[in-house]
């Protein structure tokens, strides 16, 4: 529905008590769109906090100011998927790389935010490597402010599928996104890239790009060819897969990672 949002928020130390679901119209005003984690009365006082605005940063963008007027925001950040890995040609027979890592997901909520620009850095989609036996490269990390305040963590690259074969082989899946690595109030993981399968010379399957917060991995092989990039935001790139003696092949590049900030006044 235009005009509609649904935003959670923390309001202190991450405990259910804590977790609060925004469930009104931009611009509307706390406490009456405000709900408890449980469906409850939320435990807002005073005049609250009113949604205003939200703002979209991209790759490339590296400053961010809060609009006149705004007195708290709700930082997510989205690390950039993995590459997912390539597959080497052999005479009648397969190579199938794995899938790349998704983007770890981190959130923070920023109480009387800086009135001067916030230096961020949203990274970029990791590059697939040399078409055959190589593996993709990882994304990169999404930071925003110095220090930084909040961190999300690129996924790492999918592995080459190894030399090509004729029976059966499996490459394994590469992690996501280390929340362990992350910095904010709220942090997860970034999904696995998928192992990859080959059964005989002529049969095979590539790994999975891993899934982003939003979706956006990139989809296997099960023909020749390259693998599929990830997708918005933070998707892991699936792998390529060489059958039947095709041409060596690269995988696909990861999905770029994203900034969004949501502006209270």
């Amino acid at each position: 529905m235009s005009g509609y949002e649904r935003v959670v928020l923390v309001t202190g130390a991450v405990a259910d008590g804590n977790l609060l679901v925004w469930d009104g119209a931009l611009g509307a005003t706390a406490p009456g769109p405000f709900k408890a984690k449980d469906g409850g009365a939320a435990p807002v006082t005073g005049a609250g906090f009113g949604l205003t605005s939200r703002t979209i940063l991209h790759p490339g963008t590296t400053t961010y100011t809060v609009p006149v007027g705004t007195r708290a925001i709700l930082v997510e950040c989205v690390g950039a998927g993995g590459a997912g890995g390539g597959g080497l040609s052999g005479v009648v027979s397969a190579s199938c790389g794995s899938g790349g890592g998704a983007g770890a997901y981190s959130a923070k909520w920023i109480l009387a935010p800086l009135l001067t620009p916030y230096t961020v850095a949203i990274g970029a989609g990791g590059t697939p490597g040399t078409a055959g036996n190589n593996p993709g490269n990882p994304g990169n990390d999404t930071t925003f402010d110095t220090g930084p305040a909040v961190r999300a963590k690129g996924g790492l690259g999918g592995l080459g599928g190894g030399v090509a074969v004729t029976s059966a082989e499996f490459i394994a899946g590469v992690l996501g996104g280390a929340a362990a690595s992350g910095l904010g109030d709220l942090l997860w993981d970034g999904n696995p890239g998928d192992a990859s399968m080959v059964a005989t010379g002529l049969i095979g399957r590539s790994g999975r790009g891993g899934m982003g917060p939003w979706g956006g991995g990139g989809i296997e092989r099960v023909a020749q060819g390259a693998g599929a990039a990830g997708g918005n935001y933070g998707g892991g790139g699936s792998g390529g897969a060489s059958l039947n003696g095709g041409a060596s092949v690269a995988g696909g590049a990861g999905g770029d990672g994203v900034i969004i900030v949501w502006e209270f006044a």
